[in-house]
């Protein structure tokens, strides 16, 4: 006879989520391949977090490419102006502070 109940364990919930979890961010470093997807990738993956923690109806695969294409033109334009100041940064530190690398060794 089977134990209709084992799925209401808290080690299978537990396991369950696990697994979303790990689905999720397996979705995320997917989408992380591109450079310029990152920030598209990390907004549907924020979405399904919030939904997973919220304790909402969900479904990884699903919500996470919802929330992928209905995010993308926004969170790429975002991402994208984070990359280019980030540039920025780099290109100020490397050129304009050359003698920075001799204040860090102090």
């Amino acid at each position: 006879m089977k134990n209709r109940h084992l799925n209401d364990s808290p080690f299978f919930r537990y396991m369950s989520f696990a697994g979303d979890v790990f689905l999720l961010h397996l979705c995320w470093l997917l989408g992380c391949v591109l450079v310029v997807t990152a920030g598209a990738s990390t907004t549907a993956a924020f979405s399904v977090a919030g939904k997973m923690a919220a304790k909402q109806e969900y479904r990884v695969f699903h919500d996470y490419g919802r929330a992928f294409r209905r995010d993308f033109a926004q969170a790429t334009r975002v991402w994208v102006l984070f990359i280019l100041l980030g540039l920025l940064i780099l290109a100020d530190y490397r050129w304009a502070w050359p003698t920075a690398a001799l204040w860090a060794a102090c």
